[in-house]
C-alpha cells in the first residue's frame, strides 16, 4: 500500500525532499541541543534544491539534444555518399531483387535466395518456373509459377510451406502471418484458395463471369482471416467492378460463401488492392483511391477521386503513393487537392516537373505531393523515405516532400534495396556485385 507523507505545517520545501527534511527536524529535538543542526539546515536545503535543479537541467538538456537529433534526421540534406562492396553476384544475370523485411531476396526462373545487408547468405530454394510471381508481406514471401501449379511459402529463415494447387495459377497474395491466397483457373470457373503457411488448404470458393466477374486483384488482411477480391464484369456497355470481402473466421462462417460485405462501382476498374494496416485495405482504380476499414466486416471508408490519368501505384508500410503525369491541364478539383497537400508543380530547381507522386496515409488523407522529373525505373516507399531511381541516378525525398539526396551512381544499378534499419544506408545491386551505399 502506498503511503503519502504530507509536508509539515508551515513548510514550503519541495515534496521530493520531505523525507530528508523530516530527519533534519527530528535530529535537533532528540539531544535537546540541536542549534548547530538548525543552523546547518538552510544550507542543506539550499544544496538539495541546487542538486535538484542541476538534475532537471541535465535531463532537459538530454531531451533537447534528442529532439534536435530527431529533427535533424528528418530534414538533413545529404550531398555525398561512400560505397563498400558487400557481396559478389554470381547467379542468374536476369534475377530480380526485392526487400524482405531487413533482408534481400533475389529470384529467377531457377530459384530464389536470401541474404542480409552484409552479404551473408540466409537461405535458398530451387524450382523451375516459367514466369515467377511474387507476393510479400512483412517477413513472408510467396513465389509461384504463373500458369503453373506450385507455390513456395518462405519466411525469414527459409521455406516454411509448399503448395501444389492442381490448377493453373493466375495471381497470389500473402499475409504477414503466412497465409497465401491464390486465384486458380479452371475452364469457365475461377477458384480462389486460401492456404496456411504450411501449405494446407484453409478454404476455397469459386467465381464465374456470369455471377461475379473475373478476379482482377486479391489481398489478405495481416492476420490472414479476411480476403478482399476485386471482380471485373465486362458483359455490359461499360466495365463494372465489385469489391467483395470474405471472412474465414468465426464471423464469416455465418455468411453465405463467407461473403461478409461487398461494394459495386460502375465504369471503374480496380486492378490494385493492398492492406495498409491491420484493419484497413486500400483499393486503387483508374478514377479513385478507396479505403475499407473493419477487422471482421470491412466497410467503405475514405474515398478520393482522381482528375488525371494514373501512371502507377507504389506502396510501403501504411502509405500508398499514386503517380500522375504532371500536365498543365489539371482540373480545379485537382489543383485544390494539390494545394491542400502543400504541393506545387515545380520541382526543387523551380522547373516544371514531369510527374507528381501523391502520398496517402492509411486514413485516406493526402500527406504530401512530390513533383519530380527523373525518368524512373522504380519508386520505393520505405519508412520515412520515398526513393526514386533509374540505372544512373537516385533521388530521395522525405514523406513530406523535401528532397534529401540527388546524385548519380558510380556505375549502372539494377536495383536499390533500402536498409530497413538505417535511414542513411541502401544496398545497390549492380551487374557483378552488391554494394552498400552510405549517405553523408
Amino acid at each position: 500500500m502506498a503511503v503519502i507523507k504530507f509536508r509539515k505545517p508551515g513548510s514550503n520545501l519541495p515534496d521530493a525532499q520531505d523525507n530528508d527534511y523530516e530527519g533534519l527536524y527530528s535530529a535537533g529535538s532528540k539531544d535537546g541541543g540541536g542549534e548547530e543542526e538548525r543552523e546547518a539546515a538552510p544550507q542543506r536545503r539550499g544544496s538539495a534544491v541546487r542538486s535538484v535543479l542541476r538534475t532537471l537541467l541535465a535531463a532537459g538538456s538530454v531531451v533537447l539534444l534528442i529532439a534536435l537529433i530527431f529533427i535533424q534526421s528528418k530534414v538533413r540534406v545529404f550531398t555525398s555518399a561512400t560505397y563498400s562492396k558487400i557481396a559478389d553476384l554470381t547467379g542468374d544475370s536476369n534475377a530480380q531483387y526485392m526487400a524482405l523485411g531487413s533482408s534481400i531476396v533475389s529470384y529467377s526462373r531457377d530459384g530464389a535466395s536470401c541474404m542480409d545487408v552484409h552479404g551473408k547468405k540466409i537461405w535458398s530454394v530451387s524450382y523451375e518456373f516459367q514466369k515467377p510471381l511474387t507476393a510479400a508481406a512483412g517477413s513472408i514471401l510467396a513465389i509461384a509459377d504463373y500458369n503453373g501449379n506450385e507455390i513456395h511459402i518462405l519466411g525469414a529463415d527459409g521455406e516454411i510451406g509448399k503448395v501444389d494447387t492442381g490448377k493453373p495459377i493466375r495471381m497470389i497474395a500473402a499475409s504477414e502471418s503466412g497465409e497465401v491466397a491464390a486465384v486458380l483457373e479452371d475452364s469457365d470457373v475461377t477458384w480462389i484458395y486460401l492456404y496456411s503457411q504450411k501449405g494446407e488448404t484453409i478454404a476455397y470458393f469459386k467465381t464465374t463471369m456470369a455471377q461475379s466477374g473475373y478476379p482482377l486483384a486479391v489481398a489478405i488482411s495481416p492476420n490472414g482471416e479476411v480476403v478482399g477480391v476485386s471482380h471485373l464484369t465486362i458483359g455490359t456497355q461499360t466495365p463494372q467492378t465489385s469489391i467483395a470481402f470474405y471472412n474465414f473466421g468465426a464471423v464469416g462462417a455465418n455468411s453465405v460463401e463467407n461473403n461478409v460485405s461487398g461494394f459495386n462501382y460502375d465504369n471503374e476498374v480496380f486492378p490494385y488492392l493492398r492492406y495498409v494496416g491491420e484493419n484497413t485495405m486500400a483499393a486503387v482504380s483508374d478514377r479513385r483511391i478507396a479505403f475499407f476499414t473493419g477487422k471482421e466486416i470491412p466497410e467503405s471508408g475514405a474515398n478520393a477521386m482522381f482528375n488525371a490519368e494514373v501512371q502507377g501505384v507504389f506502396a510501403g508500410g501504411s502509405y500508398t503513393g499514386v503517380l500522375f503525369a504532371n500536365s498543365a491541364g489539371g482540373s480545379a478539383d485537382d489543383a485544390a487537392d494539390n494545394k491542400a497537400a502543400g504541393a506545387s508543380s515545380p520541382n526543387a530547381s523551380g522547373q516544371s516537373s514531369a510527374y507528381r507522386l501523391r502520398i496517402y496515409n492509411n486514413s485516406g488523407n493526402v500527406i504530401s505531393e512530390i513533383p519530380f522529373s527523373l525518368e524512373y525505373s522504380d519508386i520505393l516507399i520505405s519508412g520515412e523515405r520515398v526513393i526514386v531511381y533509374n540505372a544512373q541516378r537516385l533521388q530521395i525525398y522525405s514523406l513530406s516532400g523535401n528532397l534529401r539526396y540527388d546524385g548519380e551512381f558510380r556505375t549502372d544499378v539494377k536495383a536499390v534495396i533500402p536498409d530497413a534499419d538505417s535511414a542513411t544506408k541502401l544496398v545497390l545491386i549492380e551487374e557483378k556485385k552488391a554494394e552498400l551505399m552510405t549517405l553523408e
